[in-house]
């Protein structure tokens, strides 16, 4: 598991999986997930909100241009500096987490994650990518 969480170098390019998912600790169904997946020749998003149950996963087919966004949000803000962050803060016992995992076209992936702790301009980049993923729920 340390492997997928060394600090290595990585250039966002061309998205081939993506995956936010954030909890505000363990009442239920206070977890969220954010996916899109290249299958089939083409991008498939997958939107799980917060305070609501597994099931209510919803996954819609969506233009490359929705992965597009995804790529300039994580450009924008610079996340390919946060590869291999992994920061936790021990003394809280219910507290706030996240997971990203992305892994491009080219094989090379970024992968952070964080309970209590996050690298800079976390806030932003989930509020942005929250954003361009319930523009898939109201798509519906």
């Amino acid at each position: 598991m340390l492997g997928l969480f060394r600090n290595k170098r990585v250039t966002i390019g061309e998205i081939k999986f993506f995956s936010l998912a954030y909890s505000f600790g363990c009442m239920a169904n206070s977890n969220a997930s954010y996916q899109l997946k290249w299958q089939d020749g083409g991008y498939v998003a997958s939107v799980k909100p917060v305070n609501e149950p597994d099931e209510n996963t919803k996954s819609i087919p969506v233009p490359d241009a929705f992965a597009r966004g995804l790529e300039n949000i994580l450009k924008a803000h610079r996340a390919d500096k946060w590869n291999g962050f992994q920061k936790y803060d021990k003394l809280i016992c219910d507290g706030k987490s996240f997971t990203l995992s992305v892994i491009f076209q080219d094989k090379s992936s970024l992968n952070a994650r964080g309970y209590m702790r996050w690298p800079k301009g976390y806030g932003e980049v989930k509020k942005e990518i929250v954003a361009l993923f319930e523009t898939v729920l109201l798509s519906e």
